[in-house]
């Protein structure tokens, strides 16, 4: 019996040192394109940086009324078959929007920067590379996985 016991025993060890000298699993790359397959859609990936806990409000003209809170180092993504967004100042609805055209089937990569308070800076708003925006989340331990956001009636109803 002593010596059945011992066999278990020593196999067990051996089985774990084993399964600890076995080549891990890499984790799969990271692509902010992996989630969408749909073709006919356009994807705005966001990202928002401040260097205070401000949120910041984002107004469109396919979301006038039910503004996109942005919070401190996230990812969104707004999703739309729009293939013109207007984006508003602020709270400023009424007046004229920033038209951006955009291709449907295609990313692309922003970064929204809220300065310092009492700096003459603001907002900044810069376009990157999806490898820089990818660094970017990186660099910033920002989650990898957005907060998805459908800008159009049509695909607010999807699952």
């Amino acid at each position: 019996m002593k010596k059945y016991l011992f066999s278990i025993l020593l196999l067990a060890t051996f089985g774990s040192l084993f399964a600890q000298s076995a080549p891990k699993a890499t984790p799969a790359a990271f692509d902010p394109k992996a989630p969408f397959t749909n073709t006919e859609t356009v994807r705005i990936h966001l990202i928002f940086r401040s260097v205070n806990a401000f949120n910041y409000r984002l107004h469109t003209t396919l979301n006038r009324t039910k503004p996109i809170g942005l919070n401190p180092d996230s990812y969104t993504v707004l999703e739309t078959e729009a293939t013109a967004i207007g984006f508003f100042k602020n709270e400023q609805l009424d007046n004229q929007p920033l038209l951006l055209n955009f291709e449907k089937g295609k990313d692309y990569f922003f970064r929204i920067t809220r300065n310092a308070p009492l700096t003459f800076l603001g907002i900044t708003v810069d376009e990157l590379t999806e490898t820089a925006f990818k660094m970017e989340l990186f660099a910033n331990d920002i989650a990898t996985k957005p907060t998805i956001v459908p800008l159009d009636d049509k695909m607010a109803t999807r699952e």
